[in-house]
């Protein structure tokens, strides 16, 4: 077994101990226990690890738990085309993964029991606007934990600032949707409308806070050089605001397929980059230089927008596969993404099920890489007038992959996705082009601004005409009831079957070699 088989094996039983202590209780005292017996193990050689769990079988199966693992382990070691070492390595990640999974969920706070707490926290991200309410996080002084605030518009408050709070904590229901995404960003409790006092300004990062003053002064530049909804959508696919998008038209783009443009995430990130990689290296620019100005492109960007963490997450996803690329090791892509998501579930696990941006991200890098060499070879009879073929197979690659597991989650079958997005996808590098233009010369003078505002606007007025037109149209999208999981899962073992014959029987090729 090569090195890369093993590590993305070792990746692959790290994401399973994880996702399987997020399903099912495990027995932790049995899972320490067997932790520290393989670890052993594993700097014992091969006839000393066999005497050894010979000689202490009786001790392993005095816990009843472990007694089937024990019978299924004993038949592996059988096999000869797994090692004793390699099967160690594989439960130790296993097991590394549940106990990291325990880890993240163990710690708790008792404050909450109590009628009403006054504390002091600091604000450590951007507040965000939504249509009836601002949510505010802050990070108690003494406990260290993470509360989201709910409160009115006015008194406007800012990242780095020291508020006194007094509220009645609300825990934060975990099985739910809305908890697990809370659960994830590690807040615990929620406070609706507390009494807040400005206690002191600028206490954060001052770097963080000199980007999210510059995000703000983009947004107020967009806000002036534009009408609504244009500046609000402007905003939206720039900067990431996306929660300030009226909900009749997050509504509208759900329904015809297209929410990864308007809103910056994994997926949205994705199709942007390797767009650029594509549209640079048609242009003639060598593969080198394209793979650098994507790259840094990708980073300065993610910068600008404040770092939010789904766009982070991405950005390290993107830039390790295209690195690997550009090394020549397209055949360990998968072992990479599978590296990657591994460290970022070891920072925080309950990315697996708490952050559906994580998994579609994932998803759509991982369409991009495998599902877009065999659209090329279908669509290659297509002439393709003004790379639109291109563009449309790195979307329609990643949607294909993340399109179950959207459905999944939201309900929605966007029947006219594909003519939608094969119209608005070639619309996205414009618009962010002009967009950045329109910001920086709102930097030098507000009037250049409103200049260029009007070609903006009448590009995203086009725009939201289109999606208009489509999103009326009969039968263009179909709202289903609570899917099964396990059809969801059948429909990716499918898709991942069908991957393995189609390179069986070609030879695996990146779309952009």
């Amino acid at each position: 077994m090569n090195r890369s088989k093993i590590l993305l094996l070792s990746s692959f039983f790290f994401i399973l101990g994880v996702g399987t202590a997020n399903l099912i209780k495990l027995p932790l005292f049995e899972a320490y226990f067997l932790l520290i017996i393989f670890v052993v193990i594993l700097f014992l050689n091969k006839s000393s690890a066999s005497l050894y769990i010979k000689a202490n079988r009786k001790i392993i199966l005095n816990h009843s738990p472990l007694q089937q693992s024990y019978r299924v382990f004993r038949k592996l070691l059988n096999k000869k085309k797994l090692s004793l070492y390699y099967l160690i390595i594989f439960f130790i990640c296993f097991l590394f993964g549940a106990l990291r999974y325990d880890l993240a969920i163990s710690k708790e706070t008792s404050f909450h029991k109590q009628k009403k707490v006054i504390l002091n926290g600091l604000i450590t991200e951007e507040p965000e606007t939504r249509e009836k309410y601002s949510e505010l996080i802050v990070k108690d002084n003494l406990s260290k934990d993470k509360i989201l605030l709910k409160t009115n518009y006015y008194p406007q408050y800012f990242y780095g600032d020291e508020i006194k709070i007094k509220c009645q904590p609300k825990l934060i229901d975990k099985n739910s949707s809305y908890g697990k995404y809370l659960t994830k960003n590690k807040i615990k409790f929620i406070c609706y409308y507390p009494e807040i006092t400005l206690q002191s300004q600028n206490n954060g990062n001052k770097f963080y806070a000199k980007i999210l003053r510059f995000k703000q002064k983009s947004k107020s530049i967009i806000t002036r050089a534009l009408p609504d909804p244009e500046s609000e959508i402007l905003s939206a696919i720039i900067l990431g605001y996306k929660k300030e998008i009226p909900a009749d038209w997050r509504a509208k783009f759900s329904q015809v397929g297209i929410s990864h443009i308007v809103a910056i995430s994994g997926m949205h990130l994705a199709i942007i980059s390797f767009i650029l990689l594509y549209i640079l290296i048609s242009f003639g620019i060598w593969r080198q230089k394209a793979f650098y100005i994507t790259i840094v492109f990708l980073w300065l960007f993610i910068i600008m927008i404040g770092f939010p963490a789904s766009a982070f997450r991405a950005g390290i996803m993107i830039s390790l596969i295209m690195w690997a690329q550009y090394l020549g090791r397209t055949n360990n892509l998968i072992t990479v993404l599978s590296l990657t998501a591994s460290f970022l579930l070891i920072i925080n696990p309950l990315f697996l099920f708490g952050d559906v941006g994580f998994q579609l991200s994932f998803l759509a890098i991982l369409g991009i890489i495998y599902l877009s060499p065999i659209f090329k070879k279908w669509f290659k009879n297509i002439p393709d007038f003004y790379e639109l073929k291109k563009i449309l197979i790195i979307t329609l690659s990643a949607q294909t992959m993340t399109l179950p597991l959207a459905v999944y989650h939201f309900g929605n079958i966007p029947f006219l996705s594909l003519p939608v997005n094969l119209i608005a996808v070639p619309l996205l590098p414009i618009i962010l082009s002009l967009g950045i233009i329109l910001i920086f010369l709102g930097f030098v003078s507000i009037k250049l601004a409103i200049i260029a505002g009007w070609i903006v606007w009448a590009i995203l007025n086009i725009f939201l005409k289109i999606v208009n037109f489509f999103v009326f149209l009969p039968f263009s999208h179909f709202y289903l009831e609570k899917i099964n999981f396990l059809i969801i899962l059948l429909i990716y073992i499918l898709i991942i079957v069908g991957v393995y014959y189609w390179n069986k029987n070609n030879k695996f090729e990146m779309f952009f070699n």
